[in-house]
């Protein structure tokens, strides 16, 4: 589509910009004088409004003074005022000469031909004018923003809307209201209050996977600003009265089966090097018994104590230590000891605890029984139990099943067992799973698929993973074991091998028995569920109790009985939560 052409009479420019006549609804006074500078006799026989919409004056005849710098628009003051009735042709000027128009409050004007732009004006003017025009879809923008904006505030003003809030919970409203607030404002311009932040840290804690994918829907507090949050806590080594005081109150609005509680502790491995902590102005890195004690040695080790429900699935952690090695004996008896307390002082029941097989720990808890017999001697009492009490009130220390599991692996894999079932003696090797491995892997298609180099191959064995021993001790590894030595001619397996697909199953069993979470049984395993009245499991732990006391490990060549912690908190573990 062509321009429009210009009223001007005489003019025949094709290429310049043309701008409207201005509104005679609005300025008819600057109209009327467009009219008289122009004096086309057509025009004042037309409509106003209809030269407004239809006629077009090209740009050629305003001056520089009326047009916007970087720009091709003119003012809404600007009047024609060059080359009127003198004839144009594109760039060129026909018949030059003085111009002089009168006019009213325009003085007699000498311009002859038009300036020539250099490349560099040339640039600059499409630079200014490539500005200019982000300026305008910024400001479309921003109206737009204030726009929604000013609809969000009416709607969260309205009556209705908040009557609609009136009927929800305080959290399920303070949500809403946050994503009404919150979501047209660009990720650093959001703030967030100190409650949502809390509601926040509470679903970042069902997982980091959960909170970014909730977070591409929802406007919730970056990953930072919930680190930020934490990191105000007064956290501190040892125990931190703040947390106890918020325990009381949070176990006021308990009920008493969910006041039972449990105690666990382990250590983890740190890298040892020092911080220096700003807010607080100490450097970390040293050793921290918790109980104000700092020395001079790096920490490469830290101690963390946790408190979990055990009708509830609540967890919450206690304190923290730093240590080298290991805690000091004496450091983690006292520990355990002011912790049982304070969970008391803040309505709690405490009633057992649970840790690992290491050394430290295994002595601690041996100390605490050991002072329990001697008060029932000193009270002429007689003590019988698997129990240690701080202040009168019984513990049942108890040890971790999946730890004891990884240790019961480790010593067959270097050791066969000896054990009586069903009133004969057996005798299971390790390399009876070795030959079940190889034989399985002849062919594509696997009976154990699930088993790999890392469960059986002893120097390629992930001994930390739990997954590596429990694969290992299960029904359908000793079931088929078991079928395969039963059937197959002692050429292709050994007849002893039925014997270790028996161990592995009784294995199996008591893993689950004290390993279950479900409230039914699933799967065909009985074992693998919570106690309760009528379950299998009291019976189960009285025949294990009588098979464990034959279990003993002995070395291949010399058939030297070997002791392992493992073989002695088994039965130990079982008979705490016999007393249980």
């Amino acid at each position: 589509m062509g321009l429009i052409s210009c009223a001007v009479l005489g003019c025949d420019d094709k290429i310049s910009t043309r701008h409207r006549f201005p509104n005679p609804k609005t300025n008819m006074e600057l109209y009327n004088t467009w009219l008289a500078i122009i004096g086309n006799p057509v025009l004042f026989t037309l409509e106003p409004q209809v030269v407004y919409n239809n006629r077009r004056v090209c740009h050629r005849h305003f001056e520089e003074k009326y047009v916007n710098v970087g720009s091709t628009r003119i003012h809404k003051t600007a009047k024609p005022a060059l080359y009127i009735n003198v004839a144009c042709v594109d760039n060129e000027v026909v018949n030059p000469g003085t111009i002089n128009i009168a006019i009213p409050s325009t003085s007699g004007i000498n311009r002859q031909g038009m300036k020539q732009t250099s490349p560099k004006t040339k640039l600059l003017t499409k630079t200014i004018q490539g500005l200019n025009k982000k300026l305008r879809r910024k400001e479309r923008v921003c109206l737009s923003f204030k726009t929604r904006l000013r609809m969000a505030e009416k709607i969260s003003k309205s009556n209705d809307f908040n009557i609609a809030l009136a009927d929800l919970n305080s959290t399920v409203a303070q949500f809403i209201t946050l994503q009404i607030r919150e979501r047209i404002k660009t990720p650093k311009q959001r703030r967030f209050s100190l409650k949502e932040k809390i509601f926040s840290l509470s679903l970042y804690k069902r997982g980091p996977k959960v909170y970014r994918f909730l977070s591409k829907h929802f406007v919730l507090p970056s990953r930072c600003t919930l680190q930020k949050l934490l990191k105000k806590i007064p956290f501190e080594c040892g125990l931190n009265d703040f947390l106890f005081d918020h325990l009381k109150e949070n176990a006021q609005c308990m009920s008493n089966d969910d006041k039972y509680v449990l105690l666990m502790f382990d250590e983890m491995a740190l890298m040892p090097h020092l911080d220096f902590n700003e807010a607080k102005g100490y450097i970390q890195g040293f050793q921290n018994n918790g109980f104000g004690k700092v020395s001079k040695q790096f920490a490469d080790h830290a101690l963390v104590i946790m408190m979990r429900g055990i009708r509830q699935s609540f967890k919450q952690p206690l304190c923290y230590t730093f240590c080298e090695h290991s805690t000091k004996y004496a450091d983690l008896k006292q520990l355990l000891v002011e912790l049982v307390r304070k969970l008391r002082m803040c309505g709690l029941i405490p009633i057992a605890t649970v840790c690992d097989q290491s050394s430290i720990n295994m002595k601690v808890i041996n100390s605490l029984i050991g002072d329990t017999k001697a008060n029932y001697l000193r009270n002429g009492e007689e003590y019988k139990g698997t129990f240690f009490e701080v202040d009168g009130d019984p513990i049942f220390p108890l040890y971790d099943p999946p730890h004891m599991l990884k240790g019961l692996r480790n010593a067959f894999l270097t050791k066969n067992v000896i054990f009586n079932q069903d009133g004969k003696t057996k005798l299971a090797k390790w390399d009876h799973l070795v030959k079940l491995y190889e034989l399985d892997n002849t062919d594509y298609l696997r009976a154990l698929p699930h088993l790999t180099d890392s469960h059986i191959i002893p120097n390629k064995i992930k001994k930390m993973k739990v997954k590596c021993a429990s694969q290992v001790f299960s029904e359908r590894v000793a079931g088929i074991m078991k079928l395969i030595s039963n059937t197959c001619s002692t050429a292709v397996y050994e007849k002893g091998a039925s014997d270790t697909a028996d161990f592995l199953h009784f294995i199996d069993r008591l893993f689950d028995s004290v390993n279950g979470h479900k409230l039914q049984a699933e799967g065909g395993k009985d074992l693998r569920c919570v106690i309760k009245e009528g379950s299998p499991h009291l019976k189960f732990w009285g025949d294990a109790l009588k098979i464990l006391s034959t279990v003993k490990f002995v070395h291949p060549t010399t058939q030297k009985t070997v002791i392992t912690p493992s073989l002695e908190n088994w039965p130990f573990t079982i008979r705490v939560l016999q007393d249980l």
